[in-house]
């Protein structure tokens, strides 16, 4: 912990404000998700409409990360950043302020839109402000398990704030919904301080004006395929846990909770500690043991032991999981040229998008067959797929830069 500190401490200020705004950013986000669906019920709607809206929420999310991606790098990222966190904010006000339809629905798709925007432009901005690829693998660590962390946070404040500071009996969670978006509007008011440096050159491109097409090269494709495959590694379990707790062992709504809760701490936990456990392994070899004790979690996991041992192995695999994706994706950005890091955000989240989706129809319709087991037996699969992928494609990619780093270094110490 003091080395972690140690490395924090030696950021630059603008860094360190960045990682601070993006913490109260994410604890606004995680009080708006935590509330929302209980506002709209009390507004007097149905579950069908919280579907509606969320449906609408996720289609502009969905057709708008493509276009953000390609476009955030060319008219500014700063700006485009800037914009997305203030239509976040602008949709919660929205959502908060009025209770009838079209309202209700404009606020969503404002709240999407900008929450696109955050995702493929927001992690690009704060890594452009680190000194060197290794500060930048260690922050991408950083705000990623403190984002986690934060949006946690936020969820239980959430869930505290309706008694605490109550609406009216119609609208019971508007305070808590205002309090929440003026997190955003604070996270707004750091970011627009923040200095933004121009987009980073690599050798060659020295005068060029900056040209993105509609299609990434082949080393961003190749860490979009690696997002695919961990996304589905994920939608077949995960977001089942608390499902597979009531129906296999009967657990109730209480205790579900807790499980359920102390699973995001043991996310952020993997997360956090994912520059240490490269440190102490390196990088193959720490990832290859990593999904290696994957498959095997899921695979006990798929003979339903008893409750105690199920959730013993819910806690590892929600430790691992992150660690196997952070292993790859802390670098995937770094070896990625700067003009291209949007896009690649963009592409990424899309992928992991229909990953998600498809994967969670799958897992969905095999535990309401009575075929649970079968989620864990093919996630198990898939983590093996993930295996093969990483070292029959992506680790070249990560040794050709390495090279590459290790010859200009020497380079320089000649001259």
């Amino acid at each position: 912990m003091k080395e972690y500190l140690r490395q924090v401490s030696s950021f630059r200020p603008a860094l360190k404000w960045a990682i601070a705004a993006e913490i109260i950013y994410s604890i606004g986000i995680g009080i708006f998700t935590l509330i929302f669906n209980l506002h709209i019920i009390n507004l007097g709607y149905d579950p069908n409409t919280i579907g509606s809206l969320l449906a609408a929420g996720f289609a502009v999310t969905a057709i708008m990360l493509i276009p953000i991606g390609r476009y955030a790098d060319v008219v500014g990222r700063r700006l485009t950043f800037l914009i997305g966190t203030a239509m976040v904010m602008i949709g919660i006000l929205l959502i908060t302020a009025f209770s009838t339809l079209p309202f209700l629905y404009a606020g969503e798709i404002f709240y999407s839109v900008g929450a696109a925007v955050v995702l493929t432009t927001g992690l690009p901005i704060v890594l452009s402000l680190t000194r060197s690829k290794e500060e930048e693998t260690f922050a991408y660590s950083i705000i990623t398990s403190m984002g986690v962390f934060a949006v946690g946070v936020g969820s239980m404040l959430g869930g505290f704030l309706a008694d605490w500071i109550p609406g009216s009996d119609g609208a019971i969670y508007r305070p808590a919904l205002y309090i929440g978006s003026i997190a955003v509007i604070v996270a707004l008011i750091i970011r627009f301080q923040l200095p933004v440096p121009s987009l980073r050159r690599e050798p060659g491109e020295a005068g060029e004006k900056t040209v993105i097409s509609w299609w990434p090269s082949r080393e961003v494709l190749k860490f979009i395929g690696y997002a695919g495959l961990v996304g589905l590694g994920f939608a077949f379990t995960i977001p089942f846990y608390n499902l597979m707790l009531e129906m296999e062992y009967g657990m109730d709504s209480k205790m579900i909770g807790l499980v359920v809760g102390a699973v995001q701490f043991v996310t952020f936990l993997g997360m956090f500690l994912v520059p240490f456990l490269e440190g102490k392994l390196g990088r193959t070899r720490g990832f290859g043991l990593f999904v290696m004790i994957g498959i095997a979690i899921n695979v006990v996991m798929g003979f339903m032991p008893n409750l105690l041992l199920f959730i013993v192995l819910i806690f590892g695999y929600t430790f691992i999981y992150p660690v196997i994706v952070a292993l790859v994706e802390r670098h995937a950005l770094s070896a990625t040229r700067d003009s291209e890091r949007s896009q690649h955000v963009a592409y990424r989240s899309v992928l992991r998008f229909f990953a998600f989706l498809i994967g969670g129809k799958l897992g969905g319709f095999t535990i309401a067959a009575g075929l649970t087991p079968l989620n864990f037996y093919i996630t198990g699969g898939v983590l093996l797929v993930v295996f093969l992928y990483y070292f029959g494609v992506v680790r070249s990619i990560f040794e050709g830069k390495d090279e590459a780093k290790a010859a200009k270094a020497s380079a320089v110490t000649e001259g």
